[in-house]
């Protein structure tokens, strides 16, 4: 939680207002077990990697093939942990943490998505386990445009029933 903080008071810039923004998101955006036990953390994770085989097929598969399976999990649940502070660069935060304010959590999984979307063409081109790899660990660099984030959120309306 501290990469939050820390990116909410380079937002806000006072100690005092930061506090109380935490404590909002603490308290009405996220459910009560959310880091507890964790347990809306893992809701949300197994959310993303549920509808990554839906909206993004080929990566899925992809990524399957090459045993990235568990690692991509790891990255997601750090996404979604610190709520994305740690993954974008300032402006990309900002502009989530509007949206994250506005829907809640959905936010984070849509930006999850987002992420992968924009990578997978990257990652698509990848030959080894160490290269897909690389690019998951500099997504800050990658995935840098906060206009195409908007796109996306106020776009993607995820549907998780099964076509019959």
């Amino acid at each position: 939680m501290n990469f939050v903080v820390s990116r909410l008071l380079l937002i806000l810039g006072n100690e005092e207002r930061t506090f109380w923004v935490f404590y909002q998101i603490m308290e009405h955006f996220l459910s009560l077990n959310y880091y507890f036990d964790l347990t809306g953390i893992i809701v949300e994770t197994t959310l993303v990697e549920t509808i990554l085989p839906i909206y993004l097929p080929e990566l899925h598969a992809f990524l399957e093939k090459n045993n990235f399976n568990m690692t991509i999990s790891n990255f997601i649940h750090k996404w979604i942990v610190c709520l994305f502070s740690q993954t974008f660069k300032p402006e990309m935060v900002y502009t989530l943490y509007d949206f994250f304010f506005i829907d809640g959590s959905i936010a984070l999984i849509k930006a999850s998505i987002f992420v992968l979307t924009s990578i997978q063409q990257e990652v698509l081109a990848q030959e080894s386990f160490s290269e897909i790899y690389s690019i998951f660990t500099d997504i800050e660099n990658k995935v840098t445009n906060p206009k195409n984030l908007i796109f996306f959120i106020c776009q993607k309306k995820f549907n998780l029933k099964k076509n019959d």
